[in-house]
C-alpha cells in the first residue's frame, strides 16, 4: 500500500509511505526500488523505517537521561564529601557543649539527634527554595513533548526525604563519634 498526499493530479511531497509486510523486507525494499527508478530518474531512491525514524526523535531525551544521571550521582557524592567536612568541622567547634551535654545526663541518641536536627533544618530549607525552580524548569522542558505527565507534589516530598537520607547517612557517623566521646576530654580541650 502506497500512500502519498496529492495536489490536483501532481505529487505534492516527495515522500511515499509505503507499508510493508514483515515478511522478505529485503526482496521487497529491492522490487520498490526497481520501479520506482524505472519511474524517477531525478531524485535518487532514499529510504527510511518510520519506527526507526520515530525512535531517533527520541536519542536526545536518552542522551539527557544519561548525562542527568551521572551528574546527579557526581553532585550527590560532591555534596555528601562537603557535608561530611561541615558535619566534621562544626562539631569540633561544639566539642565542649557536646561534653557539656554528656555530663548533665544526655544519651549519645539524644545528642546525635540534637546534631542531626541542626543540618535537617537547613536541608529543608534549601529544598524548599529549590522547589520553583526545578519546578518551573521541569514545567517548560515537559512542555515541549505532545504528551506529558503533570508534575506532582509528591515527587518533590519523595526529593525532600530521600535528601534527608542521604544527610542523616552522611553525618550520623561524625554525630556518632562526637557524642561517645568521653566528656572530660571534650571539656579538657577547651
Amino acid at each position: 500500500m502506497v500512500i502519498y498526499p496529492l495536489q490536483g493530479l501532481e505529487w505534492y511531497s516527495k515522500y511515499a509511505l509505503i507499508k510493508l509486510s514483515t515478511e522478505n523486507i529485503s526482496e521487497t525494499i529491492k522490487e520498490i526500488k526497481k520501479e520506482y527508478t524505472n519511474l524517477v530518474t531525478d531524485y535518487p531512491f532514499i529510504y527510511t523505517f518510520l519506527d526507526e525514524d520515530f525512535n531517533n526523535l527520541y536519542t536526545k531525551e536518552i542522551q539527557i537521561k544519561k548525562l542527568l544521571l551521572f551528574s546527579t550521582i557526581i553532585a550527590i557524592i560532591i555534596a555528601s564529601l562537603g557535608l561530611i567536612g561541615l558535619a566534621s568541622f562544626i562539631l569540633n567547634k561544639k566539642t565542649k557543649e557536646i561534653g557539656i551535654r554528656k555530663v548533665m545526663g544526655a544519651s549519645q541518641i539524644q545528642i546525635a539527634k540534637i546534631l542531626i536536627n541542626q543540618f535537617l533544618v537547613w536541608i529543608i530549607i534549601s529544598n524548599i527554595i529549590a522547589w520553583p525552580a526545578a519546578y518551573y524548569l521541569i514545567k517548560k522542558w515537559l512542555s515541549n513533548f505532545a504528551y506529558h505527565i503533570s508534575i506532582s507534589w509528591i515527587t518533590f516530598l519523595v526529593v525532600a526525604i530521600i535528601s534527608m537520607l542521604i544527610a542523616i547517612i552522611t553525618i550520623s557517623y561524625h554525630a556518632y563519634i562526637a557524642s561517645s566521646r568521653n566528656p572530660i576530654d571534650s571539656l579538657r580541650y577547651e
